[in-house]
């Protein structure tokens, strides 16, 4: 009962539900398999609104204030809008990579950065820093951008 708690407190929702909450057989995984089995994507959970949680469409779900306008008002952006920017960014970058590719980001953490690595997320992709990437010799890849 408490893991099922656990994990709907956190938003979690699974395509597939886990086998095992946690695996300790395998001596080789130092601190075991959680949630072994299951499947999900975390951007998703992020994005949904839930409303057995008071998790809403209309919810506050980012703050931020642009660098070098502190003397301007903080700007504020829903569920709503959050997840429609995702979903927007997701479409474009599903037209042009495959599902599990690795896209590399390197940005300031603005707003923008937030919907991009949601959507690379939620679009199925895998992000990767930057730096981290390009270092590999990927650089010339349409990934890398």
């Amino acid at each position: 009962i408490y893991w099922s708690i656990v994990l709907r407190e956190l938003s979690l929702t699974f395509h597939r539900g886990p086998e095992r909450i946690l695996n300790t057989g395998d001596s080789s995984r130092h601190r075991g398999i959680w949630l072994q089995g299951s499947l999900l994507n975390i951007a998703e959970c992020c994005l949904l609104p839930m409303e057995n949680l008071n998790k809403h469409d209309d919810n506050v779900a980012v703050v931020w204030r642009d660098e070098g306008l502190d003397d301007f008002p903080i700007n504020h952006m829903t569920l709503r809008e959050l997840r429609g920017q995702a979903m927007s960014v997701a479409n474009s970058l599903d037209a042009i990579f495959s599902k599990g590719d690795a896209i590399a980001i390197d940005m300031p953490m603005t707003v923008n950065a937030v919907v991009i690595y949601l959507a690379i997320v939620l679009a199925g992709f895998v992000v990767v820093h930057g730096r981290q990437f390009c270092s590999k010799g990927n650089c010339n890849t349409p990934a890398c951008v």
